[in-house]
């Protein structure tokens, strides 16, 4: 008995189907000259036995090559010439898939029909290899004769373009596809504009970018991704207070993202000198949307406006709540300095808040000196943790990483990416 192995006997299932294949096709061919009775079929040629007898051999390569030259192409075979073709680029035998498909293509017998069939396969194959030039020529071939495979070809398009970061080609070719009834495009179409502003805007096309934006906010109203490249224009533009009202919207309309507004918002706030303005719009979105990213940006401005005691005690209050590592590596940190350097409080007016939580034990929060060395060991754990836990996760297939991508690197789903919520997260 010879052991074949897992790989083994999984190459020979395949290359049995296809003999198998092979010899439907030869007997369908012959089947079909006789009921049509316009010739007498032809004897088994001597080649045919060739190819059986290199299949009992183990040599199947060579005994799919000629059996397939034995193989007449008729209505039956060409199925199997497509079906061999398919297996042969799943293998990442692309080359000869390539062959197979420019071979039967020469075949003057094929329909028109076929033709398109085939010459689909033969995009697939060039897809598959690479020769993404050639592969668009004949997709963009096959869109213009407006035949079955229009839908099939003008998808596969899109990936092209995307793929080459043509996104004015992709957007054509994505509202093409809209028309056809694929609704959920309207969300990738957006993207395709919000990228068509970040080119505008890199160039100082800020025109560009603007209407590009709104055609994407046109097509999704919830792109938070339109949103905040909108906010950015305005503060690039010095009009702070409008971009303060932007990046508020684009917490509004989706507060997972609030992580990506906060620090901007931070800067604008600070241009105006609405320092107190700002630290009570933060009040108020905690009471609304609670996340660690939000705590962590109000305890900073209350640390810079009424000392790092209040600031604690926001931390601390936030975590009875809501336990987080984010959180709570940041508190170990203002208590860790605050045995360090010891920083006056504030007098006067600045003491006093008219937040919740400013006001309490803050003042009498105080940590003994011989837990000092515990803290900085409990402070290393934690950043380590915050350092290499990911930041963002796919809703679709659940990839996870540090950086936000709009289009998921996994799945290439656009807008399925947000930042982790949970312990671990937001």
């Amino acid at each position: 008995m010879f052991d074949l192995g897992a790989d083994g006997a999984s190459d020979l299932l395949i290359y049995s189907l296809l003999f198998v294949a092979l010899v439907i096709g030869w007997f369908l061919g012959k089947l079909e000259r006789r009921n049509e009775r316009i010739a007498p079929a032809a004897p088994i040629s001597r080649e045919y036995f060739q190819g059986i007898n290199l299949l009992l051999n183990d040599k199947r390569d060579e005994a799919v090559d000629v059996l397939l030259k034995t193989l007449e192409v008729n209505n039956e075979s060409v199925d199997t010439y497509l079906v061999m073709g398919s297996l042969f680029r799943q293998r990442g035998e692309v080359e000869r898939a390539i062959r197979t498909h420019q071979d039967l293509l020469a075949r003057p017998s094929l329909g028109r029909d076929q033709q398109s069939g085939v010459r689909l396969e033969l995009a697939r194959d060039y897809l598959k290899a690479g020769l993404l030039d050639r592969a668009e020529r004949l997709l963009k071939e096959l869109v213009e004769e407006n035949g079955a495979h229009t839908k099939t070809s003008l998808a596969l398009l899109l990936g092209i373009f995307e793929q080459q970061k043509e996104w004015q080609s992709a957007v054509d070719v994505a509202l093409a596809l809209r028309s056809k009834g694929d609704d959920a495009l309207s969300v990738a179409i957006a993207h395709y504009y919000c990228e068509l502003a970040e080119q505008a805007k890199k160039v100082g096309d800020t025109a560009e970018a603007r209407g590009c934006l709104r055609k994407a906010l046109d097509l999704d109203k919830k792109c938070v991704r339109a949103r905040l490249l909108e906010a950015g224009l305005e503060e690039k533009s010095g009009n702070s207070v409008a971009a303060i009202k932007a990046y508020q919207l684009s917490i509004r309309q989706d507060p997972r993202y609030l992580t990506e507004a906060l620090a901007p918002l931070e800067r604008c706030y600070q241009v105006t000198g609405n320092d107190r303005e700002y630290l009570k719009y933060l009040f108020e979105c905690l009471d609304v949307h609670p996340s660690a990213s939000l705590v962590i940006a109000l305890s900073k401005s209350v640390a810079r406006l009424e000392g790092v005691k209040a600031a604690v005690f926001v931390l601390m209050e936030y975590l009875k709540k809501r336990p987080s590592v984010k959180v709570l590596d940041v508190l170990i940190d203002y208590q860790v300095r605050e045995l360090e350097y010891r920083e006056p409080q504030p007098s006067g007016a600045d003491r006093n808040s008219s937040s919740e939580y400013a006001r309490g034990p803050s003042a009498d929060l105080e940590i003994a000196p011989s837990m000092f060395e515990h803290l900085r060991v409990l402070k290393e754990f934690t950043s380590r943790v915050v350092e290499r836990r990911s930041l963002y996760r796919c809703e679709h297939c659940g990839y996870e990483g540090r950086s936000l991508y709009w289009r998921c690197p996994a799945c290439h789903r656009w807008g399925t990416i947000a930042p982790i919520q949970g312990l671990d997260g937001e």
